[in-house]
């Protein structure tokens, strides 16, 4: 009776997982699957071909609006047809308004209303490259774009554009051009919001490169622009740039201490070559703690510089700031020792040369604007 009773609930139990999924599966979802197989193989006409075919044969599918979003992103995204993804998502927003796709609809009528000005095929192109530009060579994606802004000077989406190249031209190396592809945005287009994008990323450059005095011209010109969003920013930037030019002159302190200690240390060693005679006794073997510093300081660099470029030329250039110091306080330590009271004033010296140079050292590698913000916010 029991192996009955068990029977009965496992078919019972079957049949309605049969149900459920006839219930849950709409007669467009075998359709919907098969359009987006297509699109992961490559073949988006045809993707787009099956949405259709979905739409035409069962209009009042749970997947209809599903499938007109997927065709509209298709049509504009990968097939270039930016006008017909309009009315596509125009379809999609008046049968579904209450759709969950429906506010992205609303969003992409809105954008493509509004940058269809030169019609869809500038449109495409331009989307185009946005999308592949960053796996193109660089100055072909800037050739076309220039050329497609040239052929059309008044398209919507001109200053955005713009912006696009200046990006191109900064992982190019080309900062003379990109300097003045944003001086153009800026100077042509100076209230619309890429004015001041083009503000700042002119300014960050200048501090990434030192010229602090152009940098600080870009972020006052940056408090001119409408807007509380710029005036806040140029506030923040001008604070980042006040610490920096305190470190630009720390930073020649610094190395100032180094060189004087130097000197120093380069003076005694020769007075004691002079007085016992120059011998490759007095240089090698290099003292011990050099060895163990490098010992360290060269693995660290080799595993730091594949995660972080920038912290470790820090460390490099920390390596050779200190390697001269500590050979030759090595080799004067080992000639004449450190008496008691000496211990004192080499202890807080060897703090100062040690302190001068881990500072030079990250201002070399171009950190210091990086460690400034960190220690004024905290970690992002």
């Amino acid at each position: 009776m029991s192996n009955l009773l068990i029977v009965f609930l496992l078919a019972n139990t079957a049949g309605q997982m049969a149900s459920s999924s006839a219930v849950t599966r709409s007669p467009g979802a075998e359709l919907y699957y098969k359009a987006l197989s297509k699109e992961r193989k490559g073949d988006m006409e045809g993707a787009v071909e099956l949405l259709d075919n979905l739409l035409k044969r069962f209009p009042e599918d749970s997947f209809c609006d599903d499938a007109m979003a997927e065709k509209a992103r298709l049509q504009e995204e990968n097939l270039g047809q930016p006008a017909k993804a309009l009315a596509s998502w125009k379809a999609l927003a008046a049968k579904f308004p209450h759709s969950r796709l429906a506010r992205r609809a609303r969003s992409r009528i809105a954008f493509l209303q509004k940058h269809l000005d030169q019609g869809g095929e500038v449109l495409a192109e331009y989307e185009w490259l946005l999308k592949h530009g960053s796996s193109m060579k660089a100055y072909e994606a800037v050739d076309r774009m220039n050329s497609l802004l040239h052929a059309h000077p008044d398209f919507s989406l001109k200053t955005q554009g713009l912006l696009f190249i200046a990006g191109l031209l900064e992982k190019l190396g080309d900062f003379k051009e990109e300097r003045r592809v944003l001086e153009e945005i800026v100077k042509s287009y100076p209230q619309k919001r890429e004015a001041g994008l083009a503000l700042v990323k002119l300014g960050r450059l200048a501090m990434e490169q030192g010229r602090l005095d152009e940098a600080q011209s870009a972020f006052e010109r940056l408090k001119t622009l409408p807007g509380a969003e710029w005036s806040k920013a140029a506030q923040d930037y001008l604070g980042r740039l006040h610490q920096l030019k305190t470190g630009h002159w720390t930073f020649w302190l610094a190395l100032a201490v180094w060189v004087l200690v130097l000197f120093v240390i380069v003076l005694a060693i020769a007075s004691v070559a002079k007085s016992e005679g120059l011998s490759l006794g007095l240089f090698w073997p290099p003292p011990v703690e050099v060895l163990l510093f490098l010992l360290v300081m060269l693995p660290l660099t080799a595993v730091v510089w594949v995660h972080a470029n920038q912290a470790a030329h820090a460390l490099l250039w920390m390596t050779v700031l200190m390697t001269p110091v500590l050979t030759g306080n090595g080799i004067l330590l080992a000639k004449f020792g450190v008496s008691a009271m000496g211990r004192i004033f080499w202890i807080l010296g060897g703090l100062v040369v040690i302190a001068s140079c881990v500072y030079a050292a990250v201002n070399l590698s171009g950190m210091m604007d990086q460690v400034l913000h960190t220690i004024r916010f905290g970690v992002d």
